[in-house]
């Protein structure tokens, strides 16, 4: 389960959400099993979130700051992650059938066992 303030802020929106971050660095936002299917999350600031298992199937994180988040056993499918920053993010297990990835940045991502079928790795 998320939790439940944070979820609430996240759904404010994304200048409310960044403004947030920015005045809680120290905040590692819980995200876990989020049911966030089909959100608009470009460019959120999701970096070192914990979105374990979170059923993200169709979202756009467009230009997303994903670093160093932990998307292990996340629901992917379909979302869209064109230009996101993901460098060491984990993805162990992660379902990402048919994402775009396109330009985005993997570097020292955790990718092992992960289902990238179809996916778009330009």
């Amino acid at each position: 389960m998320p939790d439940q303030e944070h979820l609430e802020i996240l759904l404010q929106g994304k200048n409310i959400w960044n403004a947030w971050r920015k005045a809680h660095p120290d905040t590692v936002p819980f995200l876990r099993s989020a049911q966030l299917e089909g959100l608009d999350l470009s460019e959120y600031d999701l970096h070192d979130a914990y979105l374990r298992r979170a059923h993200l199937k169709g979202a756009c994180l467009d230009r997303c700051k994903l670093r160093e988040a932990n998307l292990s056993g996340a629901h992917l499918e379909g979302a869209s992650l064109v230009e996101a920053e993901m460098s060491g993010a984990n993805l162990r297990a992660a379902n990402m059938q048919e994402v775009d990835l396109h330009n985005a940045d993997l570097k020292s991502a955790i990718l092992v066992n992960t289902d990238l079928r179809k996916a778009n790795l330009n």
